[in-house]
């Protein structure tokens, strides 16, 4: 018979750590394979991984092996070699013992556990859960190692540009300054502190002098970053709150310039910000694309933040918010239908909410009915209990248990179906009212309700730099009237109607039948 094949794994968890070197737990592993008589196919490394998941590669090169070659099993040194997260590692290990029939072992763990018994799972589980717990430990220490350094002043993470790792006088982690950027610090000090130039100004001479960090927020991470004023941001730490101190490492600008905890940059505006509704909706009408416009918010040279919106397409500035919503909620209010249109709509309504009023009725009166038969049953079930003691007590309880639950029930649709033509009365007010001035309506709408609004008044919407809209009038006056979501109260009772034309605003403010030509 061939002997039984092995895969080992080896991991931990930063480059440096030597307790768990990767070298002494493959030894370990090839040790107890060769005991055993497993023939080793192949060792899967992770040098500088976090146990907290699976998205390794040399893991994934192992799931990989364990697919192709089917091996009999993988052997790691100890369990929390293998994952830190006892709910994530039970899943994975025994899906992957399920689907090909692979075992994992541990080398210094259960050596003498039955693999086929019980009790190797349970042990296995509960290593995994020590794994988990002392994962947790560790990352404990860690946090409260970080606050207390950043409490003394010091930085312990990664250094920013302009600094490098160095050691204070008690051989403690201690960030320094390069020495190789003060001339251009002190021509950003200049530029942007005393000579309020531009971003993009300061970069195209800053990068001859040495400046590296990319992306177009380069400089304004400096501005707004704390260490460069020579302070650190103390993270929360269980119910210590952030907050700043003064660092132990020199800065390069006073603190007296410290912008604050002003953000970095304009923050992104929501989806349904009301300052920007026809955002995703309206297009731009200069460059003809078909990609729908972005918005977001700017702040002008007296600090006043205004919303904007911008062309995804062409990539330029739409303009400000407000000249479009201005100009697109003009046009909502010079469309209205006359009093015949709405005369003909409501009598209309009035015959089709006649017709369910008379259908409810009758439900009304078959549940009604219903409820008084119940109730003539309950009775007689008393009756039988407590005059003739025909049934027993245990049958009663069940019986009458039954019957109150089904008259409730009875009692709870009546009463909606009561409440339903009552809500139904309400809407119809509501939407004629709306009918008379279409931004009437819009006015109180979320911002989802305002894009469906206008979505099935116009189609599309196209501005341009001025504000101005194409002229094109909606689509609820070139199509049956009833036939528009939101505004219809009939359902499907007014299609194929023939509607007279509706009146629209010319630009003189006078009603007219032709609204063609008009527009903001």
């Amino acid at each position: 018979m061939p002997p039984k094949t092995a895969l080992t794994y080896e991991r931990k968890s930063q480059k440096e750590q030597s307790n768990w070197s990767t070298g002494g737990q493959r030894r370990i592993n090839c040790e107890y394979a060769a005991k055993r008589g497993l023939e080793v196919l192949g060792s899967y490394l992770d040098d500088g991984n976090t146990g907290t998941n699976f998205d390794r590669p040399g893991w994934q090169a192992l799931v990989r092996a364990i697919r192709r070659q089917r091996p009999d099993y993988v052997v790691v040194t100890r369990y929390n070699r293998l994952v830190r997260k006892a709910g994530l590692g039970l899943a994975t290990i025994e899906a992957l013992e399920d689907k090909f029939g692979v075992v994992f072992l541990s080398a210094e763990e259960m050596a003498f556990v039955d693999i086929y018994s019980p009790w190797f799972y349970k042990m296995r589980a509960d290593l995994l859960v020590n794994a988990d717990f002392e994962g947790r430990v560790i990352r404990g220490q860690i946090h409260f190692g970080q606050w207390s350094a950043q409490m003394e002043g010091r930085f312990v993470h990664v250094q920013p540009f302009g600094y490098v790792k160095g050691t204070d006088h008690r051989g403690k982690p201690l960030m320094q300054k390069s020495g190789q950027h003060d001339r251009l610090f002190e021509y950003l000090r200049w530029a942007h502190f005393e000579a309020g130039l531009r971003d993009a100004e300061i970069r195209a001479h800053a990068e001859t002098l040495g400046f590296t960090p990319t992306g177009k927020s380069a400089l304004a991470r400096i501005w707004s970053n704390c260490l460069y004023y020579g302070m650190v941001r103390v993270k929360a730490y269980k119910d210590n709150p952030s907050k700043l101190v003064e660092g132990a490492h020199a800065g390069y600008f006073p603190r007296s310039l410290w912008p604050g905890d002003a953000p970095m940059a304009e923050p992104r505006a929501a989806v349904d910000d009301p300052a920007l509704y026809l955002r995703g909706l309206a297009y731009h009408e200069g460059c003809g694309q078909d990609k729908p416009l972005s918005g977001g918010y700017s702040t002008g040279r007296g600090g006043r933040r205004y919303a904007h919106y911008k062309c995804n397409a062409c990539n330029a500035s739409v303009g400000r918010t407000e000249q479009h919503h201005e100009a697109l909620e003009a046009e909502l209010r010079s469309y209205a239908f006359d009093q015949q249109q709405l005369d003909l709509l409501r009598r209309m309504t009035e015959e089709e909410l006649a017709e369910l009023t008379k259908a409810r009725r009758e439900q009304r009166t078959r549940i009604a009915a219903d409820i008084e038969t119940l109730k003539r049953r309950m009775l007689a079930t008393d009756r039988k209990y407590l005059e003739t003691a025909s049934i027993s007590e245990e049958r009663y309880l069940d019986v009458s248990a039954v019957q109150r639950r089904d008259l409730e029930g009875l009692q709870i649709k009546l009463r909606e179906l009561n409440d339903t033509d009552l809500d139904e009365r309400a809407e119809l007010t509501r939407v004629f009212d709306g009918l008379h001035n279409l931004y009437q309506p819009f006015a109180g709408m979320t911002v989802p309700h305002r894009r469906a609004y206008l979505t099935e008044l116009f189609g599309e919407i196209h501005l341009t730099k001025t504000g101005y809209r194409t002229a094109r009038k909606p689509r609820l006056f070139g199509c049956n009237s009833l036939s528009l979501k939101g505004l219809d109260p009939l359902g499907k009772a007014g299609r194929g109607l023939n509607l007279p034309p509706p009146p629209a605003c010319t630009a003189g403010g006078n009603r007219t039948h032709t609204p063609e030509g008009t527009g903001f």
